[in-house]
């Protein structure tokens, strides 16, 4: 097998070591997968424009905990949230603390739409409201 050594970067342009990469099937997918991230780091570099990180934050509500995706997004200078329970839901803020606020209250508005339409919905903590439901749907729900 032939190996050949590629300069290894931190996030400073530094260069911090060598990766010695070998032609197999495990290393080809090594190889690509660095391949991709410098492939960003190059798009970053040119562009001066960095890929938002989504970071999950629990959102409290009246009918529970709900998780929720937040990232700051440059060009909308503004923190953009996305319900992982509810799809196709956003809502966003100027301020992490606004983009919080306007969640909760998308949450509450998308679960109470589903309670009038009778329907029950389940919060990340594994808890169920609904109209209507009954201890033991949530038994059956629980071992579905």
């Amino acid at each position: 097998m032939a190996a050949h050594e590629i300069d290894s970067y931190d996030g400073k342009d530094q260069v911090v070591g060598k990766l010695v990469s070998l032609n197999s099937s495990h290393s080809r997918c090594q190889s690509i997968a660095h391949f991709a991230w410098w492939v960003s780091f190059v798009v970053r570099l040119v562009t001066g424009y960095s890929v938002p990180m989504k970071k999950k934050h629990f959102i409290q509500t009246k009918y529970g905990n709900f998780q929720v995706s937040i990232w700051y997004d440059k060009r909308d200078t503004a923190y953009l949230v996305e319900t992982v329970g509810f799809d196709k839901t956003m809502t966003f803020g100027r301020s992490l603390a606004e983009a919080k606020r306007m969640a909760k209250d998308l949450l509450e508005l998308l679960v109470e739409c589903e309670h009038d339409a009778g329907r029950a919905v389940v919060d990340s903590a594994m808890r169920i409201t609904g109209k209507g439901v009954k201890p033991g749907s949530v038994l059956e729900l629980a071992h579905a």
